[in-house]
């Protein structure tokens, strides 16, 4: 079998496997599920397309669409579409938005810019450019390193951090893209230094603007990228000799005006400002007193927490500093200015996200410092030692990020019991004691005590619990149960699970079932919870006697997940 055969085949079944752990972490691509692509952050980034090939960027777009994906953008006045986001993520996604478009008429496949089948298309998008981020990341590891440490260094950085997170279960975001990008800007330019070939000079202008669109932030990938396999000052006198010619940048002007063009114009009509500071109030609040313990070392996304491979990365990364001395100076610079301008933003953990999300696109340049110690230690204790580290790590990061449930749902940025939960995720199961209802109530069947309801109550005893006093962690889902015996020809009785506050109902499910008189079945109920960490917030289990007819239960439970 070839390489390329094997290379595609390998791109093949990294693409498939990524699309099906997505698929497995989103609510059935429905429209307003929190769970879902398209909502908040990754709808801001999308709105350019619906808006350019289908609505329009004024008067059209579908009634409160805005509302419905938690206002990733906003629709002004005459329904103008606002977002904060630039085009960068929209124009890379625009291929497969447009085939998306054609296979939906070709089928007759309902496509509104927000059908399930839309979401299904960013996340193919997202995905395809994660791996073809790896790929390139691989290929460009083999020019140095050996087949074998390439491929497993670019998959231990791909998988031990959060970039597997953003490159499987939320591929909507930015950083599958910029990912993509800071790895091929890396390999257009290591090509361009040996080859000096006009179309690799092409490719890396072209990608390094569209980083610098994306995440205005990201200017500062500009450091590695030309330092990238440059060790001393001769080497990068010439490195800078090479790119900046006249044609080079003239050559660049042209791309850059292309590009950015569209986002003045976009700004222009969006904010009546050519250049417009479109977040407003979300800004660098802490300039002067960065939060950088809880940025690196926080339960709420904190680097480190969530990620400790980066930790053994950056180590090794100190410890090579004399091998390339200013490629690897460049990476410590962007890894201390990422982490001091993070640490500085009016939210240090940047909402709903896993871990620091600032750092995927650092990972593809950490992988070079672990490729050449895994090739250069020779220590017989070393080696063993750091790959039981970076088993561990790799681990401890796949298991909190398939715990993670979007958000960190702790009661501050310090509570390590919900970050406990989420590292073990052990179920707790709460029996209803049929010892402390009623005794009166209480009938002796067949030798197991039951609680006998009749056609006068209407609710049921039940398992009332309150969340914050739970010790074991925070819960998203209930398996509720219970065995039912109908002591009337009818029976439509509910088996509900509900929270409430201050006699204010936050959620309620039910289900309601038609069972055999005189004969003992079992029901169950499966229900999401609504998180609240309120000392005053009760969750309760119960049966619902509406129709006020005749029953006994027993072996009532709720399961905690």
């Amino acid at each position: 079998m070839s390489l390329r055969i094997l290379k595609y085949s390998a791109f093949i079944l990294l693409f498939l496997s990524l699309l099906y752990i997505s698929s497995l972490n989103k609510e059935n691509y429905k429209t307003g599920s929190y769970n879902s692509t398209l909502f908040v952050d990754p709808a801001g980034y999308n709105v350019y397309l619906p808006a350019t090939f289908q609505y329009g960027f004024e008067n059209n777009f579908p009634d409160n669409m805005d509302h419905i994906v938690a206002y990733g953008f906003t629709l002004g006045e005459n329904k103008k579409v606002i977002t904060k986001f630039t085009y960068g993520v929209a124009l890379l996604q625009s291929p497969f938005y447009v085939i998306g478009l054609g296979i939906c008429k070709m089928f007759s496949i309902p496509n509104t810019g927000y059908s399930p089948v839309n979401h299904l298309i960013v996340d193919i998008a997202g995905i395809f450019y994660a791996c073809l981020g790896l790929l390139l990341l691989v290929k460009l590891l083999m020019h140095f390193y050996p087949i074998n440490v390439s491929i497993i260094c670019g998959l231990i950085v791909f998988t031990g951090t959060n970039t597997f997170y953003y490159a499987s279960i939320q591929p909507g975001m930015s950083h599958a893209y910029s990912f993509f990008l800071i790895t091929a800007s890396l390999y257009a330019i290591y090509m361009y230094s040996i080859m000096n070939q006009v179309k690799y000079y092409l490719a890396l202008s072209f990608c390094f603007l569209l980083i610098v669109l994306i995440r205005p932030i990201n200017i500062i990938y500009i450091l590695p990228i030309i330092a990238f396999n440059v060790s001393g000052l001769r080497e990068l006198k010439n490195r800078i000799k090479l790119l900046f010619t006249v044609n080079n940048i003239v050559a660049t002007s042209l791309i850059a005006t292309i590009i950015f063009t569209p986002q003045l114009l976009y700004w222009k009509f969006a904010y009546g400002k050519f250049i417009a500071d479109s977040y407003k109030e979300e800004t660098f609040s802490f300039l002067t007193d960065p939060k950088i313990t809880e940025f690196l070392f926080s339960p709420h996304n904190g680097l480190l927490t969530y990620s400790p491979l980066y930790l053994i990365l950056l180590s090794i990364t100190l410890l090579l500093f004399t091998r390339k001395k200013l490629m690897y100076a460049s990476i410590l610079l962007v890894v201390i200015n990422i982490t001091y301008l993070s640490a500085s933003w009016h939210v240090f953990f940047f909402g709903c996200g896993f871990g620091a999300r600032n750092f995927v696109e650092l990972s593809c340049l950490l992988s070079f410092p672990l490729a050449e110690f895994f090739l250069t230690n020779k220590s017989r204790l070393a080696k063993p030692f750091l790959i039981g580290l970076i088993i561990v790590s790799v681990f401890c990061n796949l298991k909190l990020m398939y715990a993670w449930d979007t958000c960190f749902w702790g009661k501050d940025d310090w509570d390590w019991r919900e970050y406990r939960y989420l590292l073990h995720q052990k179920s707790l199961t709460i029996n209803h004691n049929l010892d402390e209802v009623d005794p009166n109530k209480i009938e002796l069947i067949e030798g197991k005590k039951a609680y006998k309801i009749d056609s006068l109550e209407l609710y049921s005893a039940g398992i009332f619990f309150i969340p914050n006093k739970l010790t074991k962690g925070y819960f998203k889902s209930a398996t509720i149960s219970v065995e039912l015996k109908p002591l009337s020809e009818t029976f439509g009785a509910q088996l509900v699970c509900m929270g409430d506050l201050n006699d204010s109902t936050v959620f309620y499910n039910s289900t309601t079932f038609t069972l055999t008189k005189n004969k003992w079945q079992k029901i169950e109920l499966k229900s999401k919870l609504h998180y609240n960490n309120r000392a005053d917030y009760r969750i309760k289990a119960f049966i619902l006697n509406d129709k006020k007819e005749e029953y006994l239960f027993r072996n009532l439970k709720v399961e905690l997940e």
